[in-house]
């Protein structure tokens, strides 16, 4: 039996449209260009919450909470000048608050209003970090960890695609620490009603302090997880949600001879841009 006419005709769209669907997904991905945006006096600002928790395990004995903080802040920061590619940054608290849990009761204490002044590419790689002190503010806040930024990939990225890199950190020592991280383009997301990149960095370290306040040698591990969303358009990051894990061991003399002490620091953070 003859096929009719409109048979025919059927079948030639059918594979028309078969070869046009193997040529869409045979296309690669799209890739982007990610980049800071740091225009001379643009001003944001992040509500940033915080929450840590840690607990001790000495010897044997069954592992127990010793500490918990919560931190609610928000900060504004500022792009007070560029000069070719780098570009200074200025990162203020405007308020907040640390609450510290332990078995001796609560405490509340004010985050000091100590600006850091940062130099960046446009990666959001970091070259420098200065802190400004104002005259009769103390400058009692920690510095551990200060200096953590995961920059944005060299070259442009599809979603699938990875990256690595480095940076210093000041670690529990308050001597420099080298954190490696491995990044990884998602995809894109609305957040905050704006066009994202989402992207996933994880990152780990390793150290040997000298000695704590007791006088013990500390070794210790550090590792975590970051999801960032940067807005494609504005060039500035919408949301930022970070979750670190510092694990410390050293030996202690007791009654019971040497034991092993193990100290587990445990840190959610989110930070949003509030405009």
């Amino acid at each position: 039996m003859r096929e009719s006419r409109a048979a025919r005709r059927k079948s030639l769209f059918m594979k028309i449209a078969a070869l046009f669907l193997f040529a869409a997904l045979a296309l690669p991905a799209q890739k982007m260009t990610l980049r800071y945006q740091f225009a001379p006096g643009q001003t944001d600002r992040y509500q940033i919450e915080s929450r840590s928790t840690t607990t001790v395990r000495r010897g044997s004995t069954p592992e127990r909470p010793t500490a918990e903080q919560n931190l609610s802040m928000t900060v504004q920061r500022k792009v007070v000048s560029r000069t070719g590619s780098q570009s200074v940054v200025e990162e203020t608290p405007l308020s907040g608050a640390w609450k510290t849990h332990t078995v001796a009761g609560t405490t509340i204490a004010a985050v000091p209003q100590i600006t850091r002044r940062y130099t960046f590419l446009p990666t959001g790689r970091l070259v420098k970090m200065e802190r400004v002190v104002p005259p009769g503010v103390q400058d009692s806040d920690s510095r551990f960890l200060e200096g953590m930024n995961f920059a944005l990939p060299e070259k442009p990225v599809a979603p699938g695609d990875r990256w690595n890199g480095e940076c210093s950190v000041i670690g529990i020592d308050g001597k420099p620490l080298t954190i490696r991280y491995r990044g990884r383009l998602v995809g894109t997301e609305r957040r905050a009603g704006l066009e994202c990149a989402r992207m996933e960095v994880a990152f780990s370290s390793s150290f040997r302090a000298e000695a704590d306040r007791q006088g013990r040698s500390v070794s210790g591990t550090l590792s975590g997880t970051v999801t960032s969303w940067l807005a494609r358009d504005r060039g500035r990051d919408a949301e930022i949600v970070a979750e670190l894990t510092l694990i410390t061991s050293s030996r202690l003399q007791s009654e019971a001879g040497d034991e092993k002490v193990v100290s587990t620091t445990r840190i959610s953070q989110r930070q949003r841009w509030i405009r």
